[in-house]
């Protein structure tokens, strides 16, 4: 008879226990849909983005970086005149080789070279020169190899009548447009506001288009010369160009990534303030300025790579898997 009892207690307490069990549920559930509704309303939290002015509001910001994308124009430039060049008369009576009957000519090994030896450098300016705007900033970075591009330019504009110092000077200015041409589009692109960005890095391929035509133009105006004014007009002018877009450089702000790179973060706050045309205090540009900073610690997290891993093929393609 107690083991009948004994049952009945154990039932009733297993029914009660299920009953509390049922009973509890609910608040369970419940507490995991509030979770869930919570993180739902965080997820579908509209980032704080700046606010998207006139076109109007950014002229000054768009003229400067017209200025800096004066970088490309100096490139074209070099492309046109010096495809002239090499045919004008007095250029190849100075720096040329005379043939049997007397004539004046360029042979095709030296002109190949003094033509080609410019994009020589171009490649080795941008690899080494360019790392100046890393240490010191883009812009002094950027004054740098304009710098250096003049000081070929004088050299160029200097010969009498030695074709290896044209050729020296070719290969220093083309040092200083190699830094110019990763220098320019990286300022600009670090400067300019976030949503007119893609309008104004594209000034520099439209400078470096203009360059091209214009130095096509000078050489027609000046071929009718006979004497050193057929190229030295057009080298005269990279004085010009030089100097109009270190002028810009003056005035354009640092740019934010570098600030930030070097532990100047209100300086880079006062930078993203003076090209987005709001208060260093304004909601938007602080989280404009945590997202740089976030992406250049994730930068510094995955260390740095050498230029050896570019032959390792498997660590490349991993890397491009990873991304």
């Amino acid at each position: 008879m107690s083991g009948v009892n004994n049952t009945s207690a154990n039932d009733l307490s297993t029914t009660e226990s299920n009953s509390n069990s049922v009973a509890n549920a609910p608040s369970v559930k419940t507490e995991h849909n509030d979770s869930k509704n919570s993180l739902n309303l965080d997820a579908t939290e509209p980032p704080i983005d700046l606010p998207q002015k006139p076109l109007s509001a950014y002229t000054t910001v768009a003229i400067l970086c017209l200025m800096i994308a004066f970088g490309g124009f100096i490139f074209g430039w070099d492309t046109g005149t010096i495809s002239g060049f090499v045919s004008l008369s007095d250029f190849i009576r100075r720096f040329g080789q005379k043939n049997d009957k007397g004539t004046y000519y360029l042979s095709k090994v030296r002109m190949g070279l003094i033509v080609s030896i410019f994009n020589i450098g171009c490649a080795i300016g941008g690899i080494v020169l360019s790392k100046v705007g890393d240490i010191y900033g883009r812009r002094i970075g950027l004054i740098t190899v304009t710098a250096i591009y003049v000081v070929g330019i004088l050299i160029q504009i200097t010969s009498i009548n030695k074709w290896y110092q044209y050729f020296i000077g070719r290969i220093i200015s083309g040092l200083g447009v190699g830094g110019i041409a990763v220098l320019s589009p990286m300022l600009i692109s670090e400067v300019a506001p976030k949503h007119i960005r893609g309008i104004l890095v594209q000034l520099y391929q439209l400078m470096g288009t203009m360059g091209i035509f214009l130095g096509y133009c000078t050489n027609y105006g000046t071929k009718n010369y006979h004497n050193a004014t057929q190229w030295r007009v057009g080298l005269g002018l990279c004085f010009a160009w030089a100097t109009f877009m270190v002028s810009g450089m003056m005035f354009v702000p640092e740019s934010p990534r570098y600030l930030i790179e070097v532990g100047k973060d209100e300086e880079a706050k006062r930078s993203l303030s003076k090209s987005n045309k709001v208060s260093v205090d304004d909601p938007a540009l602080l989280a404009e300025y945590d997202t740089i900073k976030a992406g250049i610690e994730i930068e510094k997290l995955a260390g740095n790579a050498s230029w050896s891993e570019l032959l390792h093929k498997q660590r490349s393609f991993s890397v491009f898997l990873w991304e």
